[in-house]
């Protein structure tokens, strides 16, 4: 869920060396692409959350926007990318709505079942508070 690559300046100026970036949607790769063009060739379109980590590791997976969203026939689900942690050495660091309007396009979230996924993945996890009231934020980490 690298969006419109937001993070990009984020994660530049902590020190990440090598940055890629996957969305499941057209228009925010493309963007993202001409935001950053001396690592465009960094951001992919990909089908599915499986997709994402085929074939490849990573220390981090910083995952932006709310899962379970439904864009054309494509779907991100945070089961999926808890299923790929054997791809993910260190952590992963992702947002989450608790009180979006319920749609065919997004889905609420409980803190309490998304702390028990990250739980039951990862040696240590860390729920905060993010930047909209009805949001939060949870570190998966497996530290070395």
């Amino acid at each position: 869920g690298c969006g419109e690559g937001a993070g990009v300046p984020f994660l530049q100026a902590r020190g990440c060396e090598d940055i890629c970036g996957v969305d499941l949607i057209d228009r925010h790769v493309k963007t993202a692409m001409e935001r950053y063009p001396d690592i465009a060739e960094k951001f992919s379109v990909v089908s599915s959350t499986q997709e994402a980590f085929d074939n490849r590791k990573f220390d981090w997976v910083v995952a932006s926007g709310t899962w379970n969203v439904k864009t054309s026939k494509k779907y991100s689900k945070i089961e999926e990318l808890l299923n790929c942690v054997d791809s993910i050495s260190v952590g992963i660091a992702t947002n989450f709505t608790t009180n979006t309007i319920f749609d065919d396009d997004a889905h609420d979230f409980c803190l309490h079942i998304v702390t028990k996924l990250f739980a039951d993945k990862f040696k240590q996890w860390k729920v905060d508070h993010t930047y909209f009231d009805h949001d939060f934020s949870i570190w998966g980490m497996n530290p070395k």
